[in-house]
């Protein structure tokens, strides 16, 4: 059989990876291997699917993640382990040895541990790394020790520093918060450092002597001495190293003869003695050097131990398939739902298709911020009814905006546990203000297939709705990176160069996705503007559906033959949705016959100038529910949807068409895009007499009006929900299809930002700086000219509301904008 391997170093941060590196040499020099490959967290799942891997190695054993290791498993179909730190790590290695068919132990006294399916097999030595030439003379050192300082290691060369005079040491003695403080005479320079594993080698080559140690100290619950010498005794001798060897490292002569391939020593007083004897005594020394040597390249080289392994796996059979689940779990991450308002539209499609999923299909669930909580305190699962059926909760709140941050460790490792724990098979991501955007990340690590949808201009800015400093749209802002960061500093007073490690941050994250969902063309230039090394094969483009047919059919459309002309504002009142440019409209429209009717939330900014002005044609409804809506559409003319900002979509726009209502929109983004002659009309972004010459001229001319909503009526200009729904379970069962999930067993994960292999400078893109905001977003009151009688009564109730020093203040400060002081 050959073989196709899965490599992964289980250690996150391996300081004796070079370990590993002589497994994979030898792995990809074996006549029975096909492919090896070697993985970390971050791409492992994703490789060994890709490849199609037929065995999952797993190498150390320390801080292996069980559920990780189990998906591993379910992909290869057969997996081993090889734990190299026994025996102090026995009792995680033996709680974690369920998850393969073979455990290879470095300790032969571990064995025992594991039941039938151990084997002892020992760390050895690679040509590579380890092998010299012996040099017969001219040695740098007289003596070299490397290696952790264990109390027993200090305390015996502190007894040859003051035992043999003059002799040259090379010593190189890290060590960590568990031990104690060491008490040589050389400076802490001299000792305190680390040694590539490769100069390890030649300081071994270039030794008189080098001397091996045992280790008697743990800081687990492991036993303090191994059964096995570890990989220096078998690196030493093949880097042609003469080992004075301590006999308390037990195992020794399962691999080596006492004084024909080292020397050994069970006192410090045998040690001194030796010492000195073979560095007067060089003839011996090197045929000793030169017996391991040989020893070594014959039988205790990685090659060795692959091939033991291999021979091993022949009696292993082929994991019981499991079967696939035949409904497959899906979560939906979004920042809100219909329960909680205010609620937008990306609330409205999501609660639109919630019941359309095929229960025999799929079960889907949903990931939300409790907003009853503090920011990024708490966390719900719900279930396709929104009913609540699990919770996260933190100790503490979001140290600062959710909008501000890249990463969270406690809330991506509590993410990894949630996607195990309910077994998620496609995890698509609606949107990710309010939650940390290194989610994806996790999903990603976990081979877990994902989709992202663009709802707005998040991916881009946190300011998602593209407005600037000025208030306005302008394209150019955030096209460039250094705009943005004016932008970003006059408005909220982030520092420059904030906006590049955001832009960095989201280049990487968006490659995580499978599939990349734009509602319009309008938003994916933007995105690619942005972006433009992104993938464009996984950015797809189809909008988002607005009510079932037999929802928009009990609609009676407007007529002709009206009286009123009847205009529909549907949806919430805001600045960014044309609130400033609709109340002109109102008033320069109030001796007409056109009625206009406003519903959606009214944003408070606006609720003084509204009863200040006091409008007798226009109706503000307030708030409405989305089963409202046959009642809503009815008999209207016309509507209006000015927003300012380049909308990625707009769903009302899909619905007035849906009543045969003719909109005006702004042209700007996916508005422009949708809206095409004899649909509709497009003017200007605050262009007010364009909206009213607009409205008039079909209030005057209702033919033409009719010839437009025939047009409209007898056209497919929306989404179906129908449609919607086949396409995306199509699309979800292509990626589940790829990306086969199994049950998973073990739960918990500790995988985080820093284990999918990404790792920041700081878990925040926004620095704030020191300096006062220059430049503020326009108030309302200016923005909104009126007719003298209405101006008084708008400052009446100014100073009713505000006082006489703060309304006086407001118009002075106005002035001067006006007069450009």
């Amino acid at each position: 059989m050959k073989w196709k391997i899965l490599l992964l170093d289980t250690k996150k941060q391996n300081p004796n990876h070079y370990l590993i590196l002589g497994v994979y040499n030898a792995l990809k020099q074996n006549k029975d291997v096909d492919l090896v490959i070697m993985a970390d967290y971050s791409d492992a799942i994703t490789k060994a699917r890709d490849n199609t891997c037929n065995l999952f190695f797993a190498f150390d054993g320390e801080q292996l993640e069980p559920a990780f290791c189990e998906r591993l498993k379910n992909i290869c179909g057969r997996s081993i382990v090889w734990n190299v730190e026994d025996p102090y790590e026995i009792p995680i290695n033996r709680q974690n040895a369920n998850l393969f068919d073979l455990v290879f132990t470095n300790d032969k006294d571990s064995v025992s541990e594991y039941g039938s399916h151990a084997r002892h097999l020992p760390l050895a030595a690679c040509e590579t790394l380890h092998d010299f030439e012996i040099i017969d003379d001219n040695y740098r050192y007289d003596l070299f020790f490397a290696g952790t300082a264990w109390p027993n290691r200090v305390s015996l060369l502190k007894s040859i520093e003051n035992e043999i005079e003059d002799i040259k040491f090379k010593l190189a003695l890290p060590t960590n918060e568990h031990l104690p403080k060491i008490n040589l005479d050389l400076d802490k320079s001299a000792y305190n450092w680390r040694t590539p594993n490769s100069e390890f080698a030649r300081f071994s080559n270039r030794s008189a002597i080098v001397l091996s140690l045992h280790r008697q100290f743990t800081a687990s619950e492991g036993r303090a001495e191994a059964g096995t010498p570890g990989p220096r005794l078998f690196e030493v001798a093949m880097a042609g190293g003469f080992q004075l060897v301590d006999r308390n490292i037990p195992g020794i002569a399962d691999y080596f003869i006492e004084g024909e391939d080292y020397a050994a020593f069970s006192s410090p007083q045998e040690c001194i003695e030796k010492i000195k004897y073979y560095l007067t005594n060089p003839t011996e020394r090197l045929a000793i050097a030169r017996s391991s040597q040989n020893k070594v390249r014959e039988s205790h080289t990685y090659h060795n131990r692959i091939q033991y392994i291999l021979e091993q796996l022949s009696s292993v059979a082929l994991s019981d398939e499991k079967s696939s689940k035949p409904i497959k779990t899906i979560l939906v991450v979004a920042h809100n739902v219909v329960t909680s308002t205010p609620y937008g539209g990306v609330e409205i499609y999501l609660d639109l298709m919630k019941d359309k999923y095929n229960e025999d299909e799929f079960r889907v669930l949903y990931y939300v911020p409790n907003l009853k909580s503090e920011e990024g305190k708490e966390y719900l699962i719900l279930d396709s009814e929104y009913n609540k059926i699990d919770k996260v909760s933190f100790p503490n709140k979001l140290p600062t905006t959710s909008e501000h941050m890249l990463s969270c460790e406690q809330r991506e490792k509590t993410f990894g546990v949630l996607l195990n724990k309910y077994n998620v098979d496609l995890v698509h991501y609606q949107h990710l203000i309010r939650h940390v955007p290194s989610l994806p990340f996790i999903s990603k690590a976990l081979g877990i297939p994902s989709i992202f949808s663009v709802h707005d201009y998040f991916p881009i800015t946190h300011r998602f709705n593209l407005i600037d400093q000025t208030g306005r749209y302008r394209p150019e802002t955030f096209k460039s990176v250094r705009n943005t960061d004016i932008c970003l500093s006059e408005i909220e007073n982030i520092e420059r160069g904030s906006q590049s490690r955001r832009i960095a941050f989201w280049s990487q994250l968006l490659k995580t996705f499978d599939v990349i969902h734009t509602n319009s063309q309008s938003t994916r230039d933007h995105l690619l503007d942005v972006y433009p090394n992104l993938n464009r094969d996984k950015i797809v483009t189809r909008g988002i559906p607005c009510s079932d047919d037999a929802f928009i059919e009990k609609i009676e459309a407007a007529s002709q033959f009206d009286e009123m002309f009847e205009v529909l504002v549907l949806g919430n009142f805001t600045r960014v949705k044309g609130a400033d440019t609709l109340l002109r409209v109102f008033n320069e429209t109030r001796n007409s016959n056109l009625r206009f009717h406003v519903y959606g939330q009214i944003a408070p900014e606006f609720l003084d100038a509204i009863h200040s002005l006091d409008f007798k044609h226009v109706v503000f409804h307030g708030e409405y529910q989305y089963t409202d809506l046959p009642e809503i559409l009815k008999n209207k003319h016309v509507s209006l949807h000015l927003s300012i900002w380049p909308e990625t979509y707009c769903i009302t726009l899909s619905e007035v068409w849906r009543a045969g209502i003719v909109p005006i929109v702004t042209d700007v983004g996916a508005l422009a895009e949708r809206v095409t002659d004899n649909i509709g009309f497009k003017v200007g972004i605050d262009d007010v007499g364009a909206v009213v010459d607009v409205i008039e001229q079909l209030n005057y001319d209702r033919i033409s009006w009719k010839n437009i909503q025939t047009n409209i009526l007898n056209e497919q200009l929306h989404e179906s929900v129908n449609g919607h729904k086949d396409w995306l379970h199509t699309l979800y069962q292509e990626l589940i299809t790829t990306r086969p999930q199994k049950n998973i067993i073990n739960v918990e994960s500790n995988i985080d930002l820093v284990t999918c292999g990404v790792k920041l400078n700081s878990i925040f893109w926004a620095s704030l700086q020191n300096q006062p905001v220059i430049l503020h977003m326009p108030s309302v009151a200016r923005r909104i000219p009126k007719h003298p009688i209405h101006l008084s009564k708008f400052i009446i109730n100014q100073v009713k509301t505000r006082g006489i020093k703060v309304t006086l203040q407001k118009i002075i400060k106005n002035m001067k904008i006006k007069a450009g002081i």
